[in-house]
């Protein structure tokens, strides 16, 4: 089936006496792709014509069965050895978001992941940050060392410049914590990038 079929199939169910293809259509159209669609707010679906609250709640709750499926989809791993086995984990985190998140993850000595907190989150380009509860999670789970992650939702898995000062801001405050922080990854369109990778001090293959 086409794109907009299925699209359609979809909306029928909550606009049965409506023009759901000419919906479909318009939907695709106002936000180029299905992709797009799921990641729209309610506001910005009820904007298009035929779509009424009901029908852009119903649109959100698949979007948010996609993201579930996508996380308990993963396969559990009891140690985080490498890079690839951590974004294996955090990467569904942020399927079919459209917002900025901050995920941070501590892990013990033996690699093991003693918690994974979402820390914050906010519009489409940035997101606020707050050391202090940062540095209180993480010290109530006694972690040896930090791993963070966040999303750039419909940008490029590369680190802007304020990523990178913010970043160098937080290592600093934690390296001074005695937990390191020894990779921050930008993950986006799917593809992800490790920011501290080519660092000589600190890294993921020194764990």
């Amino acid at each position: 089936m086409e794109t907009h079929e299925l699209l359609e199939m979809l909306l029928y169910s909550s606009l049965p006496r409506c023009n759901t293809n000419q919906i479909a259509h318009a939907l695709l159209k106002r936000f180029n792709k299905l992709e797009y669609v799921f990641e729209a707010s309610i506001p910005e679906l009820m904007q298009v014509e035929g779509i009424g609250r009901s029908c852009a709640v119903q649109i959100k709750l698949v979007n948010a069965l996609i993201q579930r499926v996508a996380i308990e989809s993963r396969i559990p791993i009891k140690q985080y050895l490498s890079e690839q086995s951590i974004i294996d984990y955090i990467r569904p985190m942020f399927v079919q978001l459209n917002v900025e998140r901050l995920y941070m993850m501590c892990f013990d000595d033996a690699a093991h992941m003693l918690c994974c907190e979402k820390i914050s989150e906010g519009s489409v380009s940035a997101v606020a940050v707050n050391s202090q509860n940062m540095l209180h999670i993480a010290a109530i789970n006694k972690a040896s060392w930090i791993v963070l992650a966040h999303n750039h939702p419909h940008g490029l898995a590369c680190p802007t410049l304020e990523d990178r000062a913010t970043t160098q801001k937080y290592r600093t405050i934690f390296e001074h914590a005695g937990m390191p922080i020894v990779e921050h990854f930008v993950i986006a369109q799917g593809k992800f990038f490790p920011m501290l990778r080519n660092e000589e001090d600190t890294n993921l293959s020194k764990i």
